[in-house]
């Protein structure tokens, strides 16, 4: 079927948005790892969300490549939304509102790739952009407003890092390093070199985090999976 160029142009900021975005979270990532705020969580929770956007930019970059096209990459990559430097314990809310702006943008892009498609008869990208992005892209701007909502409502932000942020980012790389392990298995490459999943899984994930379960007590609404 044939790309139209429209779409095909669209796709390509789709990839530059995901990568500014990338950047804007590297910088939010930098601001929690600082000794003034020292969120460790939170600033894991950032760089999580950085390697997601860059995740979908390459899936994007794989679909462009398989109708045919090719990234025109000759802008310079910016951050998102600008990052703010006057960033405390007191409005450090405001970071989720940054992620909040960041979302929406995409979401409000990814929409109108689908409306671009859907006006240049192409339904294959309409189906691909509704069924890779769109769904887990409503999904993250819930979890975002929910952290929003009760970061604001708590008077301690390193409370809510240990007892919230620490623990969902523990959740992610669970899921990521079990993800990865069953790509790794899937291919033959465990048994070869004579180590069990298990033992890979443990090899990745962080040491010394307390585990989930001790503390789903007290995420809120939506933020799990």
């Amino acid at each position: 079927m044939n790309y139209p160029l429209k779409c095909a142009f669209k796709i390509n900021e789709a990839v530059h948005m995901f990568w500014s975005g990338e950047l804007t979270y590297l910088g939010l990532y930098g601001l929690c790892e600082q000794s003034s705020l020292s969120l460790t969580g939170l600033a894991e929770f950032w760089r999580l969300s950085a390697l997601r956007l860059r995740c979908n930019a390459s899936r994007m970059i794989n679909y462009h490549n398989t109708r045919g096209a090719q990234l025109q990459d000759e802008t310079c990559i910016q951050p998102l939304v600008e990052i703010p430097t006057n960033i405390t314990l007191e409005n450090v809310w405001q970071l989720f509102d940054i992620a909040l702006i960041i979302e929406l943008q995409i979401d409000r892009h990814l929409k109108s790739v689908c409306e671009i498609a859907k006006i240049h008869n192409d339904p294959e990208t309409e189906d691909y952009i509704a069924a890779c992005f769109l769904h887990r892209q409503t999904r993250t701007i819930k979890y975002i407003k929910n952290h929003l909502t009760s970061l604001r409502s708590m008077e301690d932000p390193h409370l809510y890092d240990r007892l919230v942020m620490r623990p969902l980012v523990s959740q992610m790389c669970e899921h990521i390093a079990v993800k990865k392990t069953a790509l790794v298995e899937e291919a033959g490459i465990l048994n070869v070199h004579g180590i069990s999943a298990s033992e890979l899984l443990r090899k990745i994930l962080p040491i010394g985090r307390k585990t989930v379960s001790e503390y789903q007590g007290a995420q809120p609404d939506g933020v799990s999976e």
